[in-house]
């Protein structure tokens, strides 16, 4: 099963946190100071030996939504590739993607398409094959080794 969730939820936290401004932090401020409140009364009015933290803490608020990676239900693996493209794009993902053997999964248009999306988004993205045929993306860089080790263009 692919996770997106494992492979990009710190980078969608920052990209979220990232794009609060400050009317929606106020709000937030707001809202916090009141649960706190709420909170600390029922101690008090309870008469429990607890202390809480003050701290205003715009990334554990947003924890409590939990939030997730929305992709769509993928039926192919070029379905998968093409989710996992899309999502660095949208979040502007400045790690390098590797994928390997892709070319046994995908048709030439697919990954004509695929080298074309990756190209527009700006991504960085290393493509390992063991194939015994030469393949070029459109607009990448290929680099050749055959069987001994041997680089050739």
């Amino acid at each position: 099963p692919y996770n997106f969730n494992d492979w990009f939820m710190k980078q969608m936290i920052t990209k979220l946190l990232f794009n609060v401004d400050e009317y929606q932090l106020k709000e937030l401020h707001e809202i916090f100071e009141r649960g706190y409140s709420v909170f600390d009364s029922l101690a008090l009015d309870s008469m429990l030996p607890v202390n809480l933290s003050a701290e205003f803490e715009v990334k554990a608020i947003l924890g409590i939504y939990k939030p997730s990676i929305d992709v769509p239900n993928p039926r192919s693996f070029y379905d998968v590739l093409q989710s996992i493209i899309d999502t660095a794009g949208a979040l502007n993902e400045k790690r390098m993607l590797v994928l390997l053997h892709i070319t046994k999964y995908c048709t030439k248009e697919q990954l004509d398409y695929l080298a074309r999306d990756i190209l527009r988004q700006e991504l960085q993205v290393l493509s390992l094959e063991w194939t015994d045929h030469l393949f070029r993306f459109e607009d990448g860089r290929s680099w050749y080794v055959d069987e001994d080790f041997v680089q050739f263009p």
